[in-house]
């Protein structure tokens, strides 16, 4: 067995000398230097959460004009039916049910595209692996993957699109206890109701109670996580 195995790494050996020519090794290349930066262990962190706020702001900012005209898209064939068709069950049934029902998950089409624009241009470019790097050690200690830090911190914006970011996510396990605990977060629409809750019951303390509501979605995510991991 050792004479055949010398025999064939010689052999080996030999096609190598005659074929292989070792290329050189680009150091410090403009990748690398990228690289040292966006995974820095200070200056990491920092330019995460700002291109994190760039995505949050574009998606909801900037979604709000087009939100507005399929609204205002929604409401004019709403009235145009009511006003087309007479009174009776089939037009409820049309207004009250399709028309108002699919206008309202249409709404979320436009904070959608643009936060999947984004997600599709940082893990094109690179960079969602890189943000996953930075936020593995975090992240596993709640029990799920590094990517699962942006779909929660989205989260506080909006649950709908938060959940389906979640795709980007390889591992299915990681990728359902995201989904799953993805709704402690709590998004803007839940916003009127804690501001009625706490200035109702929790006037004095409002601004305090407001947000321990958002640490308490928060700590039972992570304790969710680890839970269901």
């Amino acid at each position: 067995e050792t004479a055949l195995s010398n025999q064939k790494y010689g052999f080996i050996s030999g096609a190598l000398k005659e074929t292989y020519t070792a290329a050189k090794n680009l150091r410090n290349s403009l990748g690398d230097k990228i690289d040292a930066i966006v995974t820095h262990r200070v200056w990491g962190y920092p330019i995460f959460f700002a291109i994190m706020w760039l995505m949050f702001y574009s998606t909801f900012e900037l979604g709000s004009y087009p939100q507005g005209w399929i609204e205002m898209g929604v409401e004019w064939l709403y009235n145009a039916v009511r006003g087309v068709m007479e009174a009776g069950a089939l037009r409820d049934m049309l207004t009250d049910g399709v028309i108002s029902g699919v206008g309202s998950v249409l709404v979320f089409l436009p904070n959608i595209m643009i936060l999947y624009l984004f997600i599709s241009f940082l893990e094109d470019s690179g960079y969602l692996a890189r943000a996953a790097f930075i936020m593995d050690k975090v992240m596993h200690r709640m029990g799920v993957h590094g990517k699962s830090f942006i779909p929660m911190v989205m989260g506080f914006g909006c649950n709908v699109p938060a959940v389906m970011a979640c795709r980007t996510i390889e591992c299915r396990t990681s990728r359902l206890i995201t989904i799953m605990v993805v709704p402690f977060m709590s998004c803007s629409a839940r916003l009127p109701i804690y501001m009625m809750i706490v200035g109702t019951f929790f006037p004095q303390y409002a601004g305090t109670t407001l947000f321990l509501l958002y640490v308490l979605g928060m700590l039972l995510a992570v304790v969710s996580a680890r839970l269901m991991r």
